[in-house]
């Protein structure tokens, strides 16, 4: 953030997708680690951590091709890919936002037991009362943690919008259409020079 302030709005927009993109690659790549390492033995938890990491990192590509095309051909609406998947983002962090908060306001009981009910489905076991307790006081532990980090996260994209938008803004405006070198007219050449006093015929007494 702090080389943001000094770089061109251009090349800050740029940095900061490209870091977005190896982040996400990164992640990708733990989570398909992961999955192989455990494919006899696959958790469904692990199946949709790796789907949504990698439709994240599909659109994280395309929007960095096209803030690069945007900057190569000083098109504007190139960079509007960009703007959706960080307005997504910032959505999305703030919808689990306000989902934590509801469950640090009294919520956390009836949310609690959701969770433990829905694991217990899925995992085909029973737990003990002692062992609700003890994920009761996981999951409170792990919602402020995560509330932490989503809000930290916000911040972030927010920044990133706004330096995307003083990008957007040095880009040529979207009904600018530049005229090409082959279409303009060449210059018309000088007229010929021109003597009023001269004449066809030889002066008078002339012989």
């Amino acid at each position: 953030m702090l080389c943001c302030c000094c770089w061109p709005p251009r090349l800050c927009a740029i940095s900061l997708s490209m870091v977005d993109t190896t982040l996400v690659a990164l992640l990708f790549y733990r989570s398909a680690d992961l999955l192989c390492a455990t494919f006899d033995h696959i958790d469904f938890v692990d199946v949709i951590i790796f789907a949504i990491l990698l439709g994240l990192l599909i659109c994280e590509i395309l929007a960095a091709v096209t803030l690069i095309l945007s900057d190569k051909r000083g098109i504007a609406r190139y960079v509007w890919p960009r703007f959706t998947l960080l307005i997504c983002q910032l959505t999305t962090s703030a919808v689990v936002c306000l989902f934590l908060l509801l469950y640090f306001s009294g919520y956390s009981q009836a949310m609690n037991n959701a969770f433990i009910s829905g694991y217990e489905y899925w995992a085909g076991i029973e737990l003990t009362k002692q062992e609700r307790n003890d994920a009761y006081n996981d999951l409170y532990m792990y919602a402020i943690g995560l509330f932490i980090l989503l809000a930290v996260y916000a911040t972030y994209n927010g920044f990133e919008i706004y330096v995307t938008y003083k990008y957007y803004e040095t880009l040529p405006p979207e009904d600018f259409t530049p005229v090409k070198q082959s279409e303009r007219r060449p210059p018309r050449p000088p007229p010929p020079p021109f003597n009023p006093n001269y004449k066809n015929g030889p002066p008078a007494g002339y012989k």
